[in-house]
């Protein structure tokens, strides 16, 4: 797995050992905003096993079954100097669709979860910043049920190792909005096949990607994003900011509104009394003169 000397990375992973393997409902990493240590909390899905409590209520038996949650894993980590970072780099390799990032600033006196009561002091005082997502890897069988079916419908995370439904690859360059109090974004990892096939654009060719990783050496570019997993159009846009030098661009073509004033103009003047010695470059019957072309036929049309 990607990323094992990362302290989240670590965290996570002495917590599914500590937990017997239990599946994964979401993953939370916790920040104050000025300093002090960031906390890794882990919540289980699914409940322990029953408790059978029996008694009696007015002379007749009752067996009451009680379920109840299993205790978050909560971690505090050594100091982070990247902590988002961090966490989205554990949400690629663990394979979640998405991570939530909410920020609060100091002061906040809404209700927290009773979990956070240790800490809970210290975070409204400084404000905090926290990462939620959901894995794939290690979860429920719910929620990677859904995926098969989702398979079915295009809307399955084609990213996603098809055994371990977790990522093996380097995460792709992620760049989020800056981080502010009062607000919260939802960072998009992973990528649905029918969302692709929509676009209707191609993959990078094997020539692209071999000029790209060419061009990257020779400019000493350590770029992150994969050309193995661009557009044919991303490609093409990587290959020109790595040389420097863009596609020509074709000149736009004449406009309806013009072809129309143009047709208008001839009629009034009458076709035959145009001098095409003197006229314009051309032809604006059939489409083939760009929009500065048809430009000047108007104004030669309009005597000007």
């Amino acid at each position: 797995m990607l990323m094992q000397s990362s302290p989240v990375m670590q965290a996570m992973a002495q917590a599914v050992v500590a937990a017997d393997d239990r599946a994964i409902s979401s993953v939370s990493l916790l920040a104050p905003l000025s300093h002090g240590p960031a906390r890794l909390l882990v919540t289980w899905a699914g409940l322990d096993c029953p408790t059978r409590i029996t008694g009696m209520i007015e002379g007749a038996d009752i067996t009451v079954i009680a379920w109840s949650k299993h205790p978050d894993h909560i971690t505090q980590l050594p100091p982070l100097t990247a902590p988002e970072t961090a966490i989205l780099e554990a949400a690629w390799a663990w394979g979640a669709w998405d991570i939530v990032r909410t920020c609060h600033g100091p002061g906040y006196n809404g209700a927290l979860p009773e979990e956070w009561d240790a800490f809970a002091p210290d975070l409204r005082a400084q404000g905090w910043v926290v990462w939620t997502f959901r894995p794939m890897m290690g979860g429920p069988e719910v929620r990677l049920a859904a995926h098969r079916r989702d398979k079915r419908t295009g809307k399955a995370d084609i990213t996603l190792h098809p055994v371990s439904m977790g990522r093996h690859e380097a995460m792709p360059d992620v760049r989020p909005p800056p981080i502010r109090p009062g607000t919260q974004h939802i960072i998009t990892l992973g990528t649905e096949a029918a969302r692709r096939a929509r676009g209707r654009v191609p993959p990078a060719t094997a020539r692209q990607i071999s000029l790209i990783g060419h061009l990257r050496k020779e400019a000493g570019d350590d770029t992150q994003a994969d050309p193995r997993r661009m557009t044919i159009r991303e490609a093409s846009a990587e290959i020109e900011r790595l040389t420097g030098k863009s596609a020509p661009r074709k000149a736009p073509q004449m406009t309806v509104s013009q072809h129309r004033t143009i047709i208008q103009l001839m009629q009034a003047r009458r076709i035959r009394q145009i001098d095409h010695r003197e006229a314009p470059q051309g032809d604006p019957f059939f489409w083939r003169i760009s929009y500065a072309e048809a430009q000047r036929w108007i104004a030669y049309l309009q005597g000007r």
